[in-house]
């Protein structure tokens, strides 16, 4: 039920994550020394465009310039010179982020560019603007190749000045995720990931996540969800969805009590009023769930608390796959629609 052992990817993450920065550190940055960045700008799509949800996520809250991730063939307005442009795409062969990055290059923005080969290491390779490249390995799905997406940027940024907490937020996020592996690491036993699958049985997932850290983890966990165990689900973040989403319950509760299981995503780091309105919603729409099942971060940081609630929701999602007999590893309809496209 798994062709190409990803479920031995997903466990290898703490290792992946390592090499990552080890590789990470050793890139040169010099031609990037004399730029003052005015923002910064990430491009990429699905497991690529995640790490740019992450890097916003995590910077948000203290890197003096504009952080904003564009999922797209265009790009903003504002890129310049002073745009530091970075360009993930596993394969190197997204072709949203490669319209991109053409359009960066036109305007003369530094990029660093995240891939394992393809046409956007070619465009890294012969780039006339400061341009430096991140090997991502080619042995991975690009959904279960976090650690070698996100600890090239993190290391950088640290590097460049931008965040300089980007390598003790990587280590921190490390030794979370080796600590989860290790607990959950047997889909049989009992532990966080298999008693989810349990609760979630043949529900639909509902991810709640609350705030920007929040808000990356539920849409992974979704993403992985719909990727891994070929099944749908649906996410939303506090505080917006109680301006909108909450009043959908109003109708319908003798379906949706019997299909949809809420899952809330929680972090140490939530806003107050952001900690009431999860205990608020719970109790006005409890009666139109299936069921409610908190899972709650660990770690020294935000980083790593981001991390281990989408280490969970990964784990979480591969084991839904193999309980259910589905092959977590191939995404063929991915395929047939990029086939269709060219």
């Amino acid at each position: 039920m798994d062709s190409i052992n990803f479920t031995g990817m997903t466990l290898g993450l703490p290792e992946q994550f390592s090499t990552a920065i080890e590789q990470a550190k050793a890139v040169d940055l010099a031609s990037f020394a004399d730029i003052e960045f005015s923002s910064i700008l990430v491009l990429g799509m699905g497991g690529s465009g995640v790490s740019g949800d992450i890097v916003s996520a995590t910077l948000a809250p203290e890197c003096a310039i504009p952080v904003v991730v564009t999922k797209n063939y265009e790009l903003p307005a504002f890129v310049n010179s002073t745009t530091l442009v970075i360009a993930v795409s596993y394969s190197g062969k997204t072709e949203e982020t490669l319209s991109a990055v053409k359009s960066a290059q036109e305007k003369s923005a530094p990029m660093i560019v995240v891939c394992s080969g393809g046409d956007l290491a070619d465009i890294a390779q012969n780039s006339v603007s400061p341009c430096v490249r991140y090997s991502a390995p080619d042995a991975l799905q690009p959904r279960a190749g976090m650690g070698a997406l996100i600890a090239p940027i993190m290391v950088a940024l640290d590097k460049l000045g931008l965040y300089g907490k980007g390598i003790s937020d990587c280590e921190s996020a490390i030794k979370q995720l080796t600590k989860r592996r290790d607990e959950c690491k047997d889909p049989n036993a009992e532990n966080t990931a298999s008693e989810l699958v349990t609760k979630i049985g043949n529900t639909i997932p509902l991810i709640y996540g609350g705030g920007q850290l929040g808000a990356v983890a539920a849409y992974r966990f979704k993403c992985d969800i719909n990727e891994n165990a070929k099944t749908p689900a649906y996410w939303n973040v506090y505080p917006e969805l109680n301006h909108n989403e909450i009043v959908g319950f109003g109708q319908n509760g003798d379906l949706t009590r019997q299909v949809l299981t809420l899952i809330e995503f929680r972090h140490d780091y939530e806003h107050k009023q952001v900690q009431r309105r999860f205990e608020i919603s719970r109790e006005l729409i409890r009666e139109t769930l299936h069921d409610v099942v908190e899972v709650r971060a660990s770690g020294d940081t935000p980083f790593a608390q981001l991390c281990d609630l989408m280490y969970i929701g990964s784990l979480t999602s591969v084991f839904m796959a193999l309980k259910a007999s589905v092959d977590p590893g191939p995404v063929d309809v991915i395929w047939e629609l990029k086939n269709a496209l060219a």
